[in-house]
């Protein structure tokens, strides 16, 4: 006869016979469905907006509901919203059709709905922007005259060597708005192509910094709008990766190597909360949080 005295076992205690605490507090309980259920339905409604000329308001509104749900499939949900952004640039171009006026807000229109894919609803209002264009009369009111900082970019686009162009559009516009601090109405291309240099050179040194302190102090003073907005801990983490890298070779791809490290971040964090905290259920996943705080009665 087999002898259960022998196998490893516990005793459980009655939970009055316990230290006196006070009762949990909180739980907490986060449902998650499956996400790829809510990808499907986004974007079988998409596709059906996107084919049609009808304006809905009320079908882009839930998927927007939709998309709220979506906390996991970051890469999925990305796309849902960028989507949904190229709807409401259609809508809104389409809502405001009727107080075009001029050829300038029919320019605003246009540059409005630019970024969208072509769609059957694009191509009716590039359409009808086109036939709002040609039946306008001629403005002959004198046209505005560009700024100090349109010009000078201009000029700086078509005579500065292919470091200014690689700055990227925030290291452009930072090179251009210093050199007209500095100069004023002296600045010239050849002070943008001066400061230009002199920011690639700042670049070029970073590649040799190994202390973290130092490399954020850098960083925080070069005109990064990704990295200027992160958080001091996220900052730290970014700042420990290019320094084993030291992969780029420019501000722009150093911005750009920025954005990836910190997405691979997020990427990292919420893949390791998901270990933690979710757990896999027959219709979906679930995240359960309980809240204990123990607090001995006196």
């Amino acid at each position: 006869m087999f002898d259960f005295n022998s196998l490893q076992s516990s005793v459980a205690q009655l939970l009055d016979e316990l230290p006196p605490f006070e009762k949990i507090k909180a739980i907490t309980f986060t449902g998650c469905i499956d996400e790829m259920a809510l990808y499907s339905d986004s974007n079988r409604k998409l596709k059906e907006l996107e084919s049609s000329i009808v304006i809905n308001y009320s079908m882009l509104e839930s998927i927007v509901k939709l998309s709220e749900q979506m906390q996991v499939a970051s890469f999925e949900k990305e796309e849902v919203l960028k989507r949904i952004d190229w709807l409401q640039r259609l809508y809104k171009a389409k809502s405001e059709l009727s107080l075009l006026d001029s050829k300038e807000k029919i320019k605003q229109l246009r540059f409005l709905i630019a970024p969208v894919q072509t769609c059957p609803l694009k191509d009716q209002l590039v359409a009808e922007l086109d036939f709002f264009e040609v039946s306008l009369p001629f403005e002959s009111t004198t046209s505005v005259e560009p700024t100090a900082f349109e010009l000078l970019m201009e000029n700086a686009i078509h005579e500065a060597s292919d470091d200014f162009i690689n700055l990227g559009k925030s290291g452009r516009d930072y090179v251009i708005a210093e050199v007209l601090k500095q100069e004023g109405d002296q600045a010239t291309t050849a002070h943008v192509q001066a400061l230009a240099d002199q920011l690639e050179q700042r670049v070029i040194y970073l590649s040799e910094v190994l202390d973290r302190a130092e490399l954020i102090a850098e960083l925080d003073q070069l005109p990064l709008s990704v990295f200027s907005s992160l958080q001091e801990v996220k900052k730290e983490r970014v700042a420990d990766t290019l320094i084993q890298e030291k992969g780029w070779t420019g501000l722009f791809s150093l911005e750009r190597r920025i954005t990836q490290i910190s997405k691979a971040i997020d990427r990292e964090e919420r893949e390791n909360y998901e270990k933690e905290n979710v757990i896999d259920l027959p219709d979906g996943k679930a995240a359960a949080t309980i809240d204990l705080r123990y607090n001995p009665i006196d």
